[in-house]
Order: structure tokens, then sequence, then C-alpha cells
């Protein structure tokens, strides 16, 4: 069971963009399915790439023009939405996993497990930060925020993180297979509230 939900956490942001796609029965469906293929196990890292490259043929100067400008923007946005997601749907979930694994063996496991549950966890809140600006509206949202501006969200998103994990871990310690039941209901519930019905 666990290494079956293992391979389906790396899938997840796939199929949860693929839903996301389906149900907002986009005019250009093709485009959206060429855009939920990025998030593919080992895809982020070729699109970031592609970003990367755009970026560069961006013509930079002392006094840059308004719309190169607004395209480094809008090319920055877009890698922490692809960031922010990777994060949310597999090292969420990850981490999860990991502490169920823990809980349920009473063993802590190696020196693998340990790392993985660090590097989950960092993860996790450094993408909750970074959430915080960059899904603000268009005039506030920062595509990249300062260290400084990380720092000062740090202690709010580790107590939310934390609620969080806890929260998850015991719901997928009660229900098991189910979890995945209750994760789909959950996504629709929010779809809808986000829909406005």
């Amino acid at each position: 069971f666990w290494s079956v939900s293992t391979v389906f956490w790396m899938f997840a942001p796939f199929f949860f963009n693929l839903l996301i796609i389906l149900l907002k029965q986009r005019k250009n469906q093709k485009f959206g399915l060429k855009e939920s293929f990025f998030h593919f196990p080992l895809c982020v890292p070729v699109k970031n790439s592609l970003l990367l490259h755009k970026l560069y043929k961006v013509k930079y100067s002392d006094s840059m023009t308004v719309a190169s400008m607004k395209e480094v923007e809008e090319i920055k946005m877009e890698a922490g939405k692809l960031s922010q997601t990777e994060a949310f749907m597999e090292s969420g979930p990850q981490l999860l996993l990991q502490l169920h694994i823990v809980l349920c063996t009473g063993n802590i496991g190696g020196l693998t497990q340990q790392i993985s549950i660090i590097i989950s966890f960092v993860s996790l809140t450094v993408a909750a930060c970074r959430a915080f600006y960059v899904q603000r509206d268009p005039a506030r949202a920062d595509a990249e925020p300062t260290l400084h501006m990380m720092i000062r969200v740090i202690p709010s998103m580790l107590l939310v993180l934390n609620y969080n994990i806890l929260t998850w871990t015991i719901t997928t310690g009660i229900l098991k297979g189910w979890t995945f039941l209750v994760l789909f209901v959950v996504f629709i519930s929010c779809y809808l509230a986000h829909k406005g019905w």
C-alpha cells in the first residue's frame, strides 16, 4: 500500500491539474492538457528550463522598458506557481505518508526517511511562505519575495502548516485507503466554493 501511495503522489500534480482542466471545460482544452503534462514527474525542471531560456531572451538594460519588466514578472510568476503546485501536491502528501509510516510502525526508520521528512517539511514551509505572496491580487503579488519578506511570514505559516499536518496525519491514520475519497470531496468542495456556488 505504501509503495503504491508513493508512486501515486508522484503523479498527483498531473492528475489534479487534469481534473481542474476537465472541470473548467475550457474552450482550448488542448492547451490545458499540454500545460497539465508539465506536472508529470521530472517535467517541471524541463518547463522551468524553458522559462529560464525565455527569461534569458528578455533584453536587460539599466532602463528596462515597461513591456520587458512585465514579461519578466509574468515569467517569474508562472515559475512560482508551477513550483508551488509541485510542493503542495507532491511534498505535502509525501510528508504525510512518511509520518503515517512512522506512526504505524513505531520506528522512525533510517537516515533516508528522516532526511525525506525534513526536506518535505522545509519544502512545504517555503512553498507556503511563497504562496502568501504569489497568490495575492495582481497589484500586490510578488513572484520573487525577498528573504526578509519570507522570514516575516514563517511563524504564521509554520503554525498553519503544523496544524494541517497534524490534522491530515490523524485523518489518513484513521481512514487509511479512504483518504483519497476525502481528498476528492475536499477538492470538489473548494472548487465549488471558489466558483461561488
